[in-house]
């Protein structure tokens, strides 16, 4: 997932958020004026939504400050009012050309999920693998201290390692899955550009982003198979 986003992406972003976080408002609004005494677990549902909301915007604001290379730790002070006041900067100062400390300048799309389930799946995979690898290393000082046998030894090792090479080879589907995704989104954003230049007609454009978003359903089922 990139840890840089421009301004148009931040923007679109943002404005998707905001109007989100307006309609849970308007949709528990006696909710939020009344308090929990009230309405007891709807109350709990409304603020934790809109938690979620604000997290997810917080997170934009990170990833907009790595774009002109600042601590994305400055993005707290986006929560307190009149201080925060700066932050509408963020929507119009350029990133950083080229690459920062916190990755290439790549290009985004506004229509790029903001948030890539596969991270975490890929996440969990690197923690099970480093699991199996701690307990095969358990194993081994067990059979060196002579507290299992070798028969042990080999049965459990063995069973281990299977596990460890089905995960790494889904792994490796997972990120191969991720590139491919990655360029679809990139490919969409030029299809854009050259109907914006009036370089490929309207129906032409169609054609070409009906088979992109075609390939990307391929993927995003690959992704659930995987999972």
């Amino acid at each position: 997932m990139a840890r840089r986003i421009n301004r148009k992406t931040f923007l679109f972003r943002m404005i998707g958020l905001s109007l989100l976080q307006l309609i849970n408002y308007l949709y528990y609004e006696d909710v939020f004026n009344q308090g929990y005494e009230s309405f007891g677990d709807n109350f709990t549902t409304a603020w934790i939504i809109s938690i979620l909301l604000i997290s997810s915007g917080l997170s934009q604001v990170v990833l907009r400050l790595h774009d002109i290379n600042l601590s994305g730790w400055f993005a707290f002070f986006a929560l307190i009012p009149i201080i925060n006041i700066p932050f509408i900067a963020l929507y119009f100062i350029p990133g950083t050309k080229g690459s920062n400390k916190y990755g290439e300048n790549c290009k985004n799309s506004i229509f790029q999920p903001i948030f890539d389930l596969s991270n975490y799946k890929r996440r969990s995979m690197e923690k099970d693998i480093s699991t199996i690898n701690y307990k095969t290393k358990l194993l081994k000082d067990s059979f060196n201290s002579g507290l299992i046998t070798q028969n042990e030894f080999n049965d459990k090792v063995g069973k281990l390692t299977v596990n460890r090479e089905n995960i790494e080879s889904r792994l490796e589907e997972i990120n191969v899955t991720k590139v491919e995704t990655e360029l679809i989104w990139n490919q969409l954003d030029g299809l854009k550009v050259l109907r914006n230049k009036r370089i490929l007609n309207q129906k032409e454009y169609n054609e070409k982003v009906k088979s992109l978003f075609k390939r990307l359903k391929e993927m995003r089922n690959v992704k659930r198979t995987l999972s």
